[in-house]
């Protein structure tokens, strides 16, 4: 017996990244949980196809619907369960039960009265991480009982990878990756990481035979496309040492992962001390590489260390020249199989608390309890 009907809005499912599968997450949890859920959204939707091709099968059976957006209110009607996963969107709740699931918390929001009603329509405010958790009790004033942190899951193949590799790590190529979309807004910054690695390469001749390559998606705008030709003109100086790769199927990006020894990631590595909201949320692609026994470089603020161990998991940097520092410890760490085995073994168990299944029940004991307190208000 259907449990009623669920809702997750998120306006941007056309950008394909971590945000959009985090709601594809919701909208398959809340289907098992047997609600009668879908996602819907004002700007243009993906098709089957293209969420196929960018997140595999998993999420094959998730309706994904487009709204016009003076519909948009009435098409929200009879919704027991509504998840808003729209990036600071100041959509009221217009369900029985409300969740805001927040990427970080901006400081334009909340700040007048109606704002301030908004976001109290919506019993809970979910967090990505607890590094957004921090930030939104220090930003929002909110009531911390209705704040909490719920990790977005990984995929089911990559927790039952994990477990494999474990039993029989994979032979690694001298080899980098970085993995995050093309984008001038919230950056991955894959400019950075070229021109790190290629001063990486000029300064340590134990990097001679090492290659990079930076693999992501490009949304419709134009700033976008220029920055991804930009990393390309990057690129072709390179002498052949640095690929850039666009909107690569679920498959092969795997098999890039499993070949590569590390893994590069650089949101917030040129952000300022006051600027939180550039560094990374949480970091699927980063957990996604760990599943797949790379070693992570990574920028010293983020919210993947609620799972990531900053000493035994990943190099660390802080700076630009300790970035290029990390890229040629990694050379050194690939000489001294002891230590980077050690590091790939914590990875691969410490990614398994990203599970799927405890997602789904965490958000069902979420539900509930959010059930049983209205229930015991109303009486």
């Amino acid at each position: 017996m259907s449990r009623g009907r669920a809702v997750v809005y998120n306006n941007f499912m056309s950008e394909m990244g971590g945000g959009e599968r985090s709601a594809l997450a919701y909208a398959k949890a809340l289907a098992e949980l047997g609600f009668s859920s879908e996602i819907v959204c004002v700007n243009p939707a993906p098709d089957l196809a293209e969420i196929g091709s960018r997140f595999n099968e998993e999420f094959s059976d998730v309706v994904v619907r487009r709204i016009d957006g003076a519909l948009l209110l009435g098409g929200l009607q009879n919704v027991q369960v509504f998840v808003n996963h729209t990036h600071l969107s100041l959509l009221k709740n217009p369900g029985v039960m409300g969740l805001y699931s927040l990427m970080f918390p901006s400081r334009r929001i909340p700040r007048d009265p109606e704002q301030v009603e908004t976001l109290a329509s919506y019993q809970r405010i979910l967090c990505n991480s607890r590094f957004t958790y921090e930030h939104t009790l220090q930003r929002w004033a909110c009531d911390p009982s209705r704040v909490l942190v719920l990790h977005p899951p990984l995929a089911n193949r990559l927790i039952d990878l994990s477990e494999r590799l474990e039993k029989d790590l994979p032979r690694k190529q001298k080899q980098l990756v970085a993995i995050g979309r093309f984008s001038t807004l919230q950056t991955k910054n894959q400019h950075l990481i070229i021109q790190s690695f290629l001063k990486a390469l000029r300064s340590a001749d134990g990097l001679k035979d090492w290659s990079l390559i930076v693999v992501g998606s490009a949304s419709r705008l134009a700033a976008a496309e220029s920055y991804f030709q930009y990393c390309q003109e990057l690129a072709a100086n390179s002498e052949g040492r640095v690929s850039v790769l666009r909107d690569v199927p679920f498959t092969k990006l795997s098999e890039i992962l499993l070949a590569s020894f590390g893994y590069i990631h650089a949101a917030g590595a040129l952000a300022r001390a006051d600027q939180p909201e550039l560094c990374e949320h949480f970091g699927l692609s980063i957990a996604e590489a760990m599943s797949h026994a790379c070693i992570p470089v990574v920028h010293h603020l983020g919210g993947i260390f609620d799972i990531l161990d900053k000493l035994d998991g990943a190099l660390t940097y802080k700076t630009e020249p300790e970035l290029v520092l990390a890229i040629q410890q990694l050379q050194q760490l690939y000489m001294s199989p002891d230590r980077h085995r050690s590091m790939q073994l914590r990875n691969l168990r410490a990614v398994r608390a990203l599970r799927f299944s405890m997602f789904r029940d965490r958000l069902d004991s979420l539900i509930r309890s959010i059930s049983k307190s209205t229930f015991a208000l109303s009486t």
